[in-house]
């Protein structure tokens, strides 16, 4: 898990594109750790669309946010699961599920479109793995 502060200290640009970009590359590697951190090549098809869907979803869940913690503007997420690793409540993070299912349905694309169904608890237990894989806390809470 990344700690708090690190997000902020860690993403070198801060543009929303790059904090967009530096997100996504974040993602895709805590679900793909055996990428040891590498770039992507051309060849690697897979997971490049499984990248355009993380960063379509990360699109679409970033916002500005001015505070002390990181100096200026940087760019976050609108959810995240909870403050310095406490629970946010009952209530999952709205931001990680979509992340979540962007790589989920990115890796089924035959079941896009469907919610899955308590019957199939492999697919079930995958996405929980890819939401539990993403988790992150609140930088400069």
């Amino acid at each position: 898990m990344i700690a708090a502060g690190d997000i902020a200290n860690a993403a070198p640009v801060q543009t929303r594109e790059g904090a967009i970009d530096w997100q996504t590359d974040l993602f895709l590697h805590k679900v793909n750790p055996e990428l040891n951190g590498r770039k992507l090549r051309l060849s690697d098809t897979s997971y490049i669309r499984e990248w355009n869907a993380i960063r379509q979803a990360v699109n679409q869940e970033m916002k500005p946010n001015i505070t002390e913690c990181a100096g200026d503007q940087y760019w976050e997420l609108y959810s995240y699961d909870g403050i310095n690793g406490l629970p946010s409540g009952r209530r999952p993070a709205s931001s990680f599920d979509r992340i979540a299912d962007a790589i989920f349905y990115s890796r089924h694309p035959e079941l896009a479109g469907r919610s899955l169904s308590s019957s199939n608890s492999a697919l079930a237990r995958e996405w929980s793995q890819i939401r539990q894989a993403i988790m992150i806390e609140q930088p400069c809470s």
